[in-house]
């Protein structure tokens, strides 16, 4: 039954009802009726039920039917609906709808349990609950108070819900109309409903009773306007199209008041079956219905999106959600709580007190080891050892030289230097003294160190190096105190006050400070205390059985706070400190062989650092490891899959979470052995810990609602040093309790809680982007990203482009055995993702930038912009790739050229491309077109046909610069110049799919004459277009001089009577009267003008600056003129150094020619379409102080003269040469694929014709 509940109909070919009787047994059967939504509505269900009733009956008894005729068929109302909504009609119900639809949001983001997927699937399952009479009758009674009806009471209350969990104050949601407002269709049955948009805007936190007049406003409005099927609007509208879900709204709201409609049957028991699955068009459709119990809810969703278990609390909520507000309808509505009964036995309650036991303090338990275990090994680094009593012994010595010279109790302290048996025995002594530990890492930059130095306002400096401290103004007023790192003997000498006693330490004593990033550029620094630390480290000691038998690597770096799990959780637990050499820290490999030859047991790290040990795995790794503790940035699945598989002897991994201002960690989730799809939990709260997920009204968010996660201990740090008023942001009164001293710290985490109570991550709220309105996690493209088999390591950002719009980035590490192409990668993504998660740019990486931290600096990350070669680096596999990447590499003075690195992307261009295909020729013997370069722009491809016995040679003037994809090409002529080559970027942007060719008459190594007839060359290149596309419609334009030649084409194309859709100049004015005396003077130039011409070209398309005068220049004979021009176009790679004086003068002829040959031309008709203009944001000042002038204050630039219709412009960064390079070049395209998809949809099959 089930499957034929969802098996879809055909349309075309089957009967769209369908009807089986399926026999259970000898007294039982199952009628199954399954009827196409197209021929039937919710209300014609109730028709169909009544009809087979009384048919049943009557013929059951031998009587004949009882139904009289109908008066109208449904095609009647078809046909009248159809001539009614015309004109004026019509015309007021799409305004309505435009306007009320505009900018409205495409998606509603609600949090999923599983990643949407790129295309929209209609798996569904159901969730239902029964008000109670009471609840029921009171929401009708509050409804009919605030002259409502109940359908928009309970619509403004699911809008609610779907506000909390979204976090958009702006929701569209479907609702159908039952459209039968005729008494003579009320018994037909067909599809007369239509649906209707209902867009309610929730923000500034209203009242649910206002909330309810807007809801009420909103939809009454609707009715008034609700001819207009639902089809017509989508037309109209013309929303972004994506396969992942559907256009407009997501969400389905329908409250159904038709009667109850039992099947009585004659002699017959009849029942309804319920099915427990059905097709889930929508993300979720809420289902009410009144009957004479009360109210019946019913959620329906898309179980490929949600889990069961989310949505029994959801539909939970909900009713939750009714109760509070029958009661109090004048709440504000962020205040009603979303945490249902059920939901409280598992949430922490943040009203009750939190215990705050003593625990024994870290310099209490490790003078604890000392004197009890003197002999157990407490470091280890290379085969120096030291035992618990020498690091004792030499700690408090140093404590007492620390108190001898004045430190006093709170002092802070600065210990600074490497990784050595002196560092931490100076960190301990600084604790033992009743200082306040400052690390400092000596690798930091020395402005960064001052500016700690600063802030901690440090007194003494314990200096640990062998190397003497650097003479700077800072270190002079301090103490400074120097250690050797490495002899006992030498900290032992500083033993000269050994009659001082230590200080007792306090619990509430200030311990330390880390250094964290500040949003003022000044880095904040966090005061922890010792109580804090010794409640973590007693917790992991208890939770976790570490012990003697452990061995726990130092491997974080000083200025991150986990070094002090490093640090003292061995030294507190009997275990033994291992210190790594700064050899074994260089690459992952010896860091892996240096865990396994020290039988490291116990580890703590980060997971991009974990991550990128996997690349290159020594084989029997990790054998030892009992505990890998992995905090500071999200956990995800394949990290936890692929550490497994790398690493099968490994022990068990425990992911922490926890802010450096709340002490070392506050959560923690064991990651079971079939890991959570996506990130993983960071779980639950250690002992004296709430972790609370609190809305934007403070209150307690409900399981499932999102919210910032807020960390409530007595075990917390003393907050921030220097940032009091980040200070008093951060850290917070409990307004749940009236105690002063109980704080909870806002991290600024997006969370939720999971259906069993434990905490989630969504991300931060700085890691949240909007991309056309939709908002979107970066986590869930780098969780997609990294099931790749081919990606190692990923990270994604959004980068704003010069428009204000963000676009994503992947920047991608791969494994060293794959290569794939961006392509590739693209198409993996798009069957995983939605298209509009997709990133736009893609760029492989050696390796991610790290802090010295050990985390990602996404700030380092290269923009997309400075990143020329986005594919990876591959070295020459024979003698015939290394001859071809020699020619490149002599060519483009490029030193490393990769057999996959492309031509065009390196610099080529088309005055190198000839010098190219001669030295391929004189080297080969073979002769290479230019098509053929276009078409196989690297060596890999290249080599290929070297190899192949064909002639590659091509003497058409067309060249595919991209001639893949389904849609039709679009046609591109290029400039004065006549090369196509840099037209290459712009056909990269186009896409895949959409083809772009260009056309070239002459090559420049040719000693031809260029063409001079604009009617000439447009014959010519509508002759070889048409070899490739015989028939229209025609997308046609051109750049510069181009778009004449393109406005020619399409005149021409259209007096044969072919069709031509679309038109486009981009950055050419009309060929009008105005400019005609600036084009006759350039008769008159001479020699050296048309060379500082081509100088100015050459400049703006290579960003560079060529030092030559006009006056220079005429100086000189023209021979003179063009070897000097010749030499410096040589200096600026414009011109390879084997080019000769035929080529430039080949250069000046074309440019003259085609230049000139606008003199003569004028259009001999108006083009009857609309023509598209796309013009440079930027125009030169000489081309506003020229006689171009007055045309350039006409916006169409003259095309209005020659344009049947309105023209259409579009603006695009950079000028005239630099719109088509990187990156304006990919705003261009953009621009470019809108008009091609606007023309396609203005054709609609029609044919623009002259007359």
């Amino acid at each position: 039954m089930q499957k034929q509940a969802i098996q879809p109909f055909n349309l075309a070919n089957e009967p769209l009802v369908r009807t089986t009787l399926v026999v259970l047994s000898e007294t039982e059967h199952a009628l199954l009726v399954y009827i196409h939504h197209i021929v039937s509505d919710g209300w014609s269900m109730g028709v169909f039920i009544k009809e087979l009733a009384a048919l049943y009956n009557a013929y059951s008894q031998g009587q004949p039917s009882p139904l009289v005729p109908l008066p109208i068929q449904y095609a009647d109302f078809a046909i009248w609906q159809r001539q009614w909504l015309q004109g004026d009609v019509l015309q007021s119900q799409l305004s309505y709808w435009q306007q009320q639809l505009a900018n409205a949001p495409t998606l509603l983001s609600l949090p999923t349990d599983r990643p949407r997927g790129a295309v929209q699937t209609y798996h569904g399952a159901y969730q239902a609950i029964a008000l109670s009479k009471k609840l029921s009758v009171a929401l009708k009674q509050l409804s009919q108070k605030e002259s409502v009806t109940l359908f928009m009471t309970l619509l403004t209350a699911f809008q609610i819900l779907l506000w909390r969990y979204s976090g958009q104050d702006d929701i569209c949601i479907g609702t159908p109309i039952a459209n039968r407002n005729r008494a003579e269709i009320e018994g037909l049955i067909g599809f007369f409903i239509n649906t209707l948009v209902l867009r309610t805007r929730l923000d500034g936190n209203p009242s649910f009773k206002q909330l309810l007049s807007r809801v009420r406003e909103v939809a009454l409005s609707a009715y008034a306007h609700q001819d207009l099927p639902f089809e017509m609007l989508v037309e109209a509208l013309q929303p972004e199209r994506n396969l992942s879900h559907n256009p407009i709204f997501q969400v389905w709201f329908n409250l159904q008041n038709l009667a109850d409609t039992q099947l009585e049957l004659f002699g017959l028991s009849v029942e309804p079956i319920l099915m427990s699955e059905a097709a889930s068009k929508f993300d979720l459709s809420l289902y009410v219905a009144e009957h004479e119990q009360g109210i019946t809810l019913q959620l329906l969703y898309n179980s490929d999106l949600f889990t069961s278990e989310r949505m029994v609390e959801m539909v939970q909520q909900f009713h939750h959600l009714l109760n509070q507000i029958v009661v109090e309808p004048d709440s504000a509505i962020a205040a009603y709580s979303l945490v249902t009964p059920q939901a409280q036995l598992l949430l922490p309650d943040p009203t009750t007190a939190i215990p705050e036991p003593k625990y024994e303090l870290v310099t209490t338990t490790f003078t604890s080891w000392v004197n009890s275990n003197p002999e157990l090994s407490a470091l280890r680094q290379g085969s120096c050892t030291w035992n618990y009593g020498e690091l004792g012994k030499s700690s408090q010595a140093l404590a007492r030289v620390m108190l001898s010279h004045g430190i006093e109790r709170g002092d802070v302290v600065a210990v600074y230097g490497t990784s050595s048996f002196g560092l931490i025995a100076s960190a301990i002594a600084v604790l033992l003294s009743g200082g306040v530990l400052l690390t400092l890492d000596s690798q930091l930059p020395s402005e960064r160190q001052q500016l700690m130095l600063k802030e901690a306002k440090v007194k003494c400096i314990l200096h640990v190096d062998s190397q003497p401290l650097e003479d700077k103004e800072i270190w002079q007023s301090l103490t400074i105190i120097c250690v050797n790192p490495d002899t006992a003997e030498a900290i032992n000498s500083l033993e000269s006050s050994h009659t001082i006693p230590l200080p007792e330490i306090s619990a509430d004593d200030a311990a330390y400070i880390f250094f964290t990033s500040g949003t003022t550029g000044v880095p904040k620094g966090v005061l922890g205390c010792h109580k804090g630390m010794a409640h973590f480290l007693n917790w992991q000691r208890q939770a976790f059985g570490i012990g003697q038998q452990d061995r726990i690597a130092q491997l974080t770096g000083l200025s991150f706070d986990v070094v002090l799990r490093d640090i003292f959780l061995p030294l507190t637990s009997g275990a033994t400190l291992c210190l790594p050499a700064q050899a074994d820290k260089l690459e992952p490999t010896k860091i892996l062989r240096y865990l396994e030859r020290e039988q490291i047991s116990v580890l703590h790290t980060v997971p991009s650092l974990a991550q990128s040990w996997l690349a290159n795995v020594p084989s029997e790794s990790l054998r030892n490891l009992r505990w890998l503790f992995l905090a500071g940035e999200p956990l995800k699945q394949t990290l936890v899959l692929q550490w497994r598989d790398a690493f099968p002897q490994a022990g068990e991994i425990i992911n922490l979470y926890g802010p450096t201002e709340t002490t070392l960690a506050k959560c923690y989730y064991q990651v079971p052995s079939e890991p959570t799809v996506g990130v993983q939990p960071v779980g639950w709260p250690l002992p004296e810990t709430q972790a609370l997920v609190l809305s934007t009204n403070r209150q307690l968010c409900g399981i499932g609602e999102p919210g910032e996660i807020v960390l409530r201990t007595p075990f917390c740090s003393l907050g921030y040093i220097n940032a009091p008023g980040e200070k008093r942001s951060r850290f917070v009164k409990n307004h749940f309790r009236n105690d002063d001293q109980d704080l909870l710290y806002y991290t600024g985490d997006r969370g939720r809680y999971l259906p069993d109570g434990s905490l989630e991550i969504l991300g931060r709220f700085d890691h949240q982007v909007k991309i056309r309105g939709i908002r979107i996690e970066l986590g869930e493209i780098e969780t997609v990203l990294a099931q790749h088999p081919s990606v190692h390591q990923t990270v994604v950002t959004a980068h704003e482009d010069d428009f204000g719009e963000q676009r994503l980035v992947a920047y991608i590490i791969l494994n060293q055995k794959s290569a794939p192409t961006i392509s590739e990668i693209r198409r993996f993504l798009s069957t995983k993702l939605p298209q509009y998660i997709v990133p736009s740019s893609f760029v492989f990486l050696e390796s991610l930038p790290l802090t010295s931290n050990g985390k990602i600096d996404r700030r380092a990350l290269p923009t997309p912009s400075n990143i020329i070669n986005l594919d990876i680096f591959v070295e020459p596999r024979n003698q015939l790739e290394m001859q071809l990447v020699q020619i490149w590499s002599k060519i483009l003075k490029v030193d490393k050229v990769g057999v996959q690195d492309n031509f065009f992307d390196l610099g080529g261009h088309s005055l190198l491309a000839p010098y190219l295909m001669a030295q391929i020729k004189q080297q080969f013997g073979k002769d290479v077109s230019l098509t053929s370069l276009f078409q196989n722009p690297t060596i890999e491809q290249l080599a290929t046909i070297v190899q192949i016995d064909s002639d590659y040679s091509n003497s058409s003037c067309l060249i595919p610069i991209q001639p893949n994809g389904s849609k039709l090409p679009f046609f591109c002529i290029p400039g004065a110049g006549g090369e196509p080559f840099y037209l290459y970027h712009l056909g990269r942007y186009l896409g895949a799919d959409q083809p772009l060719y260009s056309f070239q008459v002459n090559n420049l190594d040719e000693e031809l004459e260029p063409a001079t007839r604009i009617k000439d060359m447009a014959s010519h290149y509508i002759q070889a277009m048409q070899a490739v596309q015989p028939q229209g419609p025609y997308f046609l334009g051109g750049h510069s001089l181009g778009s004449i030649v393109a406005f020619e084409m399409a005149t021409q194309l259209l007096h044969q009577g072919h069709i031509v859709a679309l038109v486009v100049m981009i950055d050419m004015s009309a060929p009008t009267s105005k400019d005609k005396q600036a084009r006759i003077e350039r008769i008159d130039w001479d020699h050296a003008r048309w060379l500082i011409e081509l100088i100015k070209a050459v400049e703006v398309s290579l960003s560079t600056n060529i030092d030559i005068s006009y006056d220079t220049l005429q100086s000189l004979p023209v021979d003179e003129q063009l070897k000097h021009v010749l030499q410096h176009l040589k200096m600026v790679n414009m011109l390879p150094p084997n080019a000769e004086i035929t080529q430039m003068k080949n250069m000046v002829q074309a440019l003259k020619a085609n230049s000139l040959s606008l003199i003569n031309y004028v259009p001999e008709q108006i083009y009857p379409g609309r023509i598209t203009l796309l013009r440079a944001s930027e125009t030169p000042p000489e081309r506003l102080a020229s006689k171009f002038f007055e045309i350039s204050q006409d916006s169409t630039w003259g095309w209005s003269e020659y344009s049947g219709e309105p023209v259409d412009i579009h603006f695009v960064p950079g000028n005239h040469i630099t719109m088509m390079a990187e990156p304006h070049v990919q705003v261009l395209a953009e621009r470019l694929k809108v008009c091609i998809e606007q023309a396609l949809f203005r054709q609609g099959g029609r044919a623009i014709l002259l007359g």
